[in-house]
């Protein structure tokens, strides 16, 4: 994701299948303006991470509008609800994330970063006001991906009956999931399921200083482990492409789900 202002700039791409199997990757960027024909195969999503709500201004909204009309911009994102601040900021980040949903192209997905407050572990009330406020805004047809997504099962059912097109991305921190967090991704079916590095932070290797977009093979492994699949398999499966509304051929969601609950019944 690229926001305008540098201090909470990043970037979220996406790429071709068969060209590092699709995956979606995170970190700093330019400005899509930048992304000259040579690079047509990578996209950007452009947001305002909800912790830098705080310091936007309408120039600075004005400016995130005219970016996310850009052909070069596949995504709106991140946008969303962030309580690890102070409350005192609260009000200003629900402004700033309707302010942003008013922004978004029904053809591009929607990139939410929703976290709990201390002692929200699985940050139910964050999800819920989050959805509340956007499907006052987007109607169910609408792709939505929720970033390392930490919830309980009730808080993904929520998500999947509200919206048909909605995926989550899980990162390094699978690997310290509590049992109710890992009961609530084994419900994902897989073609819902992305995966990220958050790069440059929540390191996947402990020997290492940096995280980076190239670890992204140790986030599959983690995430693997939960439900039981190779990180190769893991590749065929969750593809960023398809979710990013660039091939078609979109199976209903709820269609999914509830095949995918069906299966697990069986096995």
């Amino acid at each position: 994701m690229t926001s305008p202002s540098s201090s909470s700039s990043c970037r979220k791409s996406t790429r071709e299948p068969g060209d590092a199997h699709g995956k979606a990757q995170m970190g700093s960027g330019p400005y899509p303006g930048t992304f000259t024909s040579k690079r047509a195969r990578w996209k950007i999503a452009i947001g305002l991470h909800p912790k830098a709500a705080v310091e936007a201004d309408n120039q600075v909204l004005q400016k995130i509008r005219r970016l996310v009309a850009s052909p070069h911009v596949a995504a709106l994102g991140l946008i969303g609800l962030d309580r690890t601040v102070g409350s005192d900021k609260w009000a200003k980040q629900e402004e700033v994330f309707r302010d942003l949903l008013e922004m978004a192209d029904p053809a591009k997905p929607v990139i939410l970063h929703i976290r709990g407050e201390a002692g929200d572990k699985y940050a139910c009330d964050t999800h819920a006001l989050a959805l509340l406020t956007i499907k006052e805004v987007c109607n169910s047809s609408w792709r939505i991906h929720i970033r390392n997504f930490v919830g309980e099962p009730c808080t993904l059912r929520r998500w999947c009956q509200a919206f048909r097109h909605c995926y989550f991305s899980f990162s390094a921190m699978a690997a310290d999931f509590d049992d109710t967090q890992v009961k609530t991704l084994r419900e994902v079916p897989l073609d819902w399921i992305l995966l990220e590095t958050d790069s440059p932070y929540l390191m996947p290797r402990p020997d290492q200083r940096y995280n980076i977009p190239a670890y992204i093979s140790d986030v599959a492994q983690k995430v693997g482990m939960h439900v039981e699949i190779t990180r190769d398999n893991f590749y065929l499966t969750s593809r960023t492409r398809r979710k990013y509304n660039r091939t078609g051929g979109e199976r209903d969601n709820q269609q999914l789900y509830t095949n995918s609950q069906k299966r697990r019944k069986l096995a």
